[in-house]
């Protein structure tokens, strides 16, 4: 008997990466006592005592699926009762954790594919005044990023065209956003 917690993370990965492992930092109360498991499609990945400060999980061979590796971790304290549970195991995944990728990242092959799973500015280029399609285009946009990327919405920036267009093959320096 006991408590039992859980949350799902969801972890981006681009095309052409895979996870390699991940490094969870955590912050809990030094008395919380108990065992975090880290599962991925309800497959066990790693099972941990606490309190624990650093964890490795591994992560070689765990598929990505739509560009996001979804983890479930999953506390069990052996507290009788919930409100106690709550109160005092507490446990806090720091920003600090990191996520080990190889591979070497692809530029997208179609339009579909353009929108990597992890994405933070998008630059829409528009005329000045801009006439009531791109008007139209640019709030279908905003509209897509918001669903596409609930949680943390990439930045939207309206430009005018530049004096001169930047070349038709991306360089390695305009797909810095796909590395992580």
């Amino acid at each position: 008997m006991g408590a039992e917690a859980e949350t799902t993370l969801y972890l981006p990965v681009n095309p052409g990466l895979e996870a390699e492992a991940l490094d969870l930092l955590l912050a809990a109360l030094p008395e919380a006592r108990g065992v975090l498991e880290v599962l991925a499609a309800e497959r066990p990945l790693l099972q941990a005592p606490l309190p624990a400060k650093t964890l490795r999980v591994p992560l070689k061979g765990v598929p990505a699926e739509n560009g996001f590796l979804t983890l479930t971790l999953r506390v069990r304290f052996p507290a009788e009762d919930l409100c106690a549970a709550q109160r005092l195991y507490r446990l806090r995944l720091l920003p600090e954790s990191r996520l080990h990728l190889s591979g070497r990242p692809t530029p997208p092959k179609t339009l579909a594919e353009f929108f990597p799973p992890y994405l933070e500015r998008v630059v829409l280029y528009l005329p000045d005044p801009p006439s009531p399609e791109a008007a139209q285009a640019t709030l279908w946009l905003a509209g897509f990023l918001a669903r596409t990327y609930p949680g943390r919405v990439p930045e939207l920036d309206l430009e005018p065209y530049p004096p001169r267009w930047p070349p038709a093959s991306p360089s390695p320096a305009t797909w810095s956003g796909w590395r992580r």
